[in-house]
Protein backbone atom coordinates (compact mmCIF):
# COMPACT_ATOMS: atom_id res chain seq x y z
CA UNK A 1 0.00 0.00 0.00
CA UNK A 2 2.72 2.62 0.63
CA UNK A 3 3.93 2.20 -2.95
CA UNK A 4 0.38 2.17 -4.29
CA UNK A 5 -0.22 5.62 -2.81
CA UNK A 6 2.56 7.05 -4.96
CA UNK A 7 1.16 6.04 -8.34
CA UNK A 8 -2.01 6.38 -10.37
CA UNK A 9 -1.56 3.00 -12.04
CA UNK A 10 -2.91 0.79 -9.27
CA UNK A 11 -5.07 -1.28 -11.61
CA UNK A 12 -2.10 -1.98 -13.87
CA UNK A 13 0.11 -2.93 -10.93
CA UNK A 14 -2.66 -5.19 -9.58
CA UNK A 15 -2.98 -6.87 -12.98
CA UNK A 16 0.80 -7.34 -13.10
CA UNK A 17 1.07 -8.95 -9.65
CA UNK A 18 -1.87 -11.26 -10.43
CA UNK A 19 -0.14 -12.24 -13.66
CA UNK A 20 3.23 -12.96 -12.02
CA UNK A 21 1.50 -14.97 -9.29
CA UNK A 22 -0.21 -17.10 -11.92
CA UNK A 23 3.01 -17.56 -13.90
CA UNK A 24 4.83 -18.58 -10.71
CA UNK A 25 2.12 -21.14 -9.92
CA UNK A 26 2.41 -22.56 -13.44
CA UNK A 27 6.19 -22.78 -13.14
CA UNK A 28 5.94 -24.55 -9.78
CA UNK A 29 3.58 -27.10 -11.29
CA UNK A 30 5.10 -27.60 -14.72
CA UNK A 31 8.81 -27.04 -14.08
CA UNK A 32 9.39 -27.68 -10.37
CA UNK A 33 13.17 -27.81 -10.75
CA UNK A 34 13.45 -24.51 -12.62
CA UNK A 35 15.01 -21.87 -10.35
CA UNK A 36 12.77 -22.94 -7.49
CA UNK A 37 13.83 -20.34 -4.93
CA UNK A 38 13.47 -17.47 -7.39
CA UNK A 39 10.07 -18.64 -8.57
CA UNK A 40 8.85 -18.94 -4.97
CA UNK A 41 10.16 -15.47 -4.09
CA UNK A 42 8.57 -13.85 -7.14
CA UNK A 43 5.35 -15.79 -6.56
CA UNK A 44 5.28 -14.70 -2.92
CA UNK A 45 5.76 -11.07 -3.90
CA UNK A 46 2.96 -11.46 -6.43
CA UNK A 47 0.56 -13.06 -3.96
CA UNK A 48 1.35 -10.49 -1.26
CA UNK A 49 0.92 -7.66 -3.75
CA UNK A 50 -2.37 -9.10 -4.94
CA UNK A 51 -3.79 -9.16 -1.42
CA UNK A 52 -2.53 -5.68 -0.49
CA UNK A 53 -3.53 -4.02 -3.75
CA UNK A 54 -6.92 -5.71 -3.65
CA UNK A 55 -7.58 -3.95 -0.36
CA UNK A 56 -6.32 -0.64 -1.75
CA UNK A 57 -8.62 -0.93 -4.76
CA UNK A 58 -11.61 -1.73 -2.55
CA UNK A 59 -11.12 1.49 -0.61
CA UNK A 60 -10.28 3.57 -3.67
CA UNK A 61 -13.51 2.77 -5.46
CA UNK A 62 -15.76 3.34 -2.44
CA UNK A 63 -17.46 6.67 -1.86
CA UNK A 64 -16.73 6.82 1.89
CA UNK A 65 -15.31 4.80 4.78
CA UNK A 66 -18.62 3.08 5.52
CA UNK A 67 -19.00 1.98 1.90
CA UNK A 68 -15.40 0.74 1.90
CA UNK A 69 -16.07 -1.29 5.05
CA UNK A 70 -19.21 -2.84 3.53
CA UNK A 71 -17.46 -3.61 0.25
CA UNK A 72 -14.45 -5.10 2.03
CA UNK A 73 -16.67 -7.26 4.24
CA UNK A 74 -18.56 -8.54 1.21
CA UNK A 75 -15.33 -9.19 -0.70
CA UNK A 76 -13.81 -11.05 2.26
CA UNK A 77 -16.94 -13.16 2.72
CA UNK A 78 -17.05 -14.06 -0.97
CA UNK A 79 -13.32 -14.65 -1.44
CA UNK A 80 -12.78 -16.63 1.77
CA UNK A 81 -15.85 -18.75 1.02
CA UNK A 82 -14.40 -19.59 -2.38
CA UNK A 83 -10.93 -20.09 -0.90
CA UNK A 84 -12.37 -22.70 1.44
CA UNK A 85 -13.15 -24.77 -1.64
CA UNK A 86 -9.48 -24.75 -2.71
CA UNK A 87 -8.32 -27.70 -0.61
CA UNK A 88 -11.43 -29.67 -1.54
CA UNK A 89 -10.99 -29.10 -5.27
CA UNK A 90 -7.23 -29.69 -5.08
CA UNK A 91 -7.88 -32.97 -3.26
CA UNK A 92 -10.45 -33.91 -5.88
CA UNK A 93 -7.95 -33.24 -8.67
CA UNK A 94 -5.35 -35.37 -6.89
CA UNK A 95 -7.87 -38.15 -6.22
CA UNK A 96 -9.16 -38.33 -9.79
CA UNK A 97 -6.09 -37.46 -11.89
CA UNK A 98 -3.22 -37.90 -9.38
CA UNK A 99 -1.52 -34.83 -10.85
CA UNK A 100 0.21 -32.10 -8.86
CA UNK A 101 0.89 -30.09 -12.03
CA UNK A 102 -2.86 -30.03 -12.66
CA UNK A 103 -3.43 -28.68 -9.14
CA UNK A 104 -1.06 -25.79 -9.85
CA UNK A 105 -2.65 -25.21 -13.27
CA UNK A 106 -6.03 -24.97 -11.51
CA UNK A 107 -4.61 -22.49 -8.98
CA UNK A 108 -3.05 -20.41 -11.78
CA UNK A 109 -6.39 -20.34 -13.60
CA UNK A 110 -8.12 -19.17 -10.43
CA UNK A 111 -5.49 -16.45 -10.15
CA UNK A 112 -6.11 -15.30 -13.71
CA UNK A 113 -9.85 -15.12 -13.02
CA UNK A 114 -8.93 -12.36 -10.55
CA UNK A 115 -8.09 -10.20 -13.54
CA UNK A 116 -11.80 -10.07 -14.31
CA UNK A 117 -12.29 -8.07 -11.12
CA UNK A 118 -10.20 -5.24 -12.59
CA UNK A 119 -12.25 -4.79 -15.76
CA UNK A 120 -15.19 -2.87 -14.26
CA UNK A 121 -12.88 -0.54 -12.31
CA UNK A 122 -12.34 2.72 -14.17
CA UNK A 123 -11.36 6.15 -12.94
CA UNK A 124 -14.26 8.01 -11.42
CA UNK A 125 -16.37 4.89 -10.89
CA UNK A 126 -17.62 4.36 -7.34
CA UNK A 127 -18.99 1.08 -6.06
CA UNK A 128 -21.98 1.64 -3.79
Amino acid sequence: PPLADRTRFRRSIYSFVVFISSVALLLIGLAPGFFTAGVLIVGGIGLGGTFALGLVLLSEYSEDAAAAARLTAMAFFFSYSLAALGPLLSGLILQVWDSWPMVYEFLAAVGLVQLLTVLPLKRGVLIR
